[in-house]
């Protein structure tokens, strides 16, 4: 029998999903562990769970005969109130869950499944994975299959008094005082704006993934190494800069229209435009063919 999904209204909502600006749904088949987060999973996503999505809805997913697990992952901007619901076809089995805003999740023929935490320092990987609800449960469920971390892989490379090694050929990277102020922006203002705004972003992260593909023009982490702020130009930097201060400027309506271009990028990866001088990759201006840096 298929699993069945469905969702209540918000409580005082508008009839449609709100709270949570990243909202998926994936059949997961497989696991690589050399990502993170919903890369990391091996499976098709299910286009009708979506921010937006009308509700009440009911959704019936694909034959359980055709993925291992299903993945419905909701991220919030309110600490601690992600939703993670891990589900094993199992017919005539169901559960419920309530999320932090008050919509009520019935799911049948499925049995929900428990994502353990992993101490950090697990496999030696960066917090970045070892704290990844998606990692959590591809490691649980699906394992390794024998992958292990090269020495450094995931590292930053540093030298003995843990400063960054900067590489000593291709374009110039940005200087430590436009890093600072990007992280200033990103990390301290932006956030703090949010909040008091209540902007459907309010994690630094999010600021700094929609504004790093906006810089990039696709999914940042598809052309440049880990940690981005440490691999972009100078030139490249600037403009994450001054959009950063746009959005001070602009407030909500530029914050949405950013977040909407990146998640698009990332559902529809042949519409991303990367810049010309990003280290792994060729191709046009994306800044130039989307406008947003004048």
């Amino acid at each position: 029998m298929q699993i069945e999904v469905e969702f209540s209204e918000i409580p005082g909502g508008t009839g449609v999903l709100t709270g949570y600006p990243w909202f998926w749904m994936r059949y997961v088949r497989g696991f690589m562990p050399w990502f993170h987060c919903a890369k990391s999973f091996v499976g098709e996503r299910d286009k009708r769970f979506f921010p937006g999505m009308t509700l009440p809805a009911k959704i019936a997913l694909l034959d359980p005969t055709s993925y291992r697990q299903a993945y419905l992952c909701g991220v919030s901007p309110v600490k601690d109130t992600g939703l993670h619901l891990a589900m094993l076809p199992d017919a005539g089995t169901e559960f419920t869950h309530k999320t932090y805003n008050g919509m009520v999740i019935k799911v049948s023929n499925a049995r929900l499944l428990t994502i353990r935490k992993l101490d950090a320092g697990f496999m030696a990987m960066p917090w970045s994975f070892v704290s990844c609800c998606n990692w959590q449960f591809g490691i649980q469920y699906h394992g390794t299959g024998g992958w292990l971390p090269r020495p450094n892989q995931f590292a930053e490379p540093i030298q003995e008094d843990n400063t960054f090694i900067r590489p000593t050929s291709g374009p110039a990277l940005a200087p430590e005082a436009l890093i600072d102020e990007f992280n200033r922006l990103t990390e301290r203002a932006l956030p703090r704006m949010a909040t008091k705004k209540s902007w459907p972003l309010t994690y630094s992260y999010a600021y700094k993934r929609i504004l790093y593909d906006a810089v990039l023009g696709g999914p940042w982490s598809n052309y440049i190494a880990r940690p981005a702020c440490r691999h972009l130009t100078t030139e490249q930097m600037q403009k994450a800069v001054d959009l950063a201060k746009r959005i001070i400027q602009e407030g909500l309506p530029l914050v949405e229209e950013l977040l909407r271009r990146s998640n698009n990028w990332r559902e529809h990866p042949d519409q991303a435009a990367p810049v010309a001088n990003a280290s792994a990759t060729g191709g046009q201006d994306a800044t130039t063919q989307h406008n947003l840096f004048g």
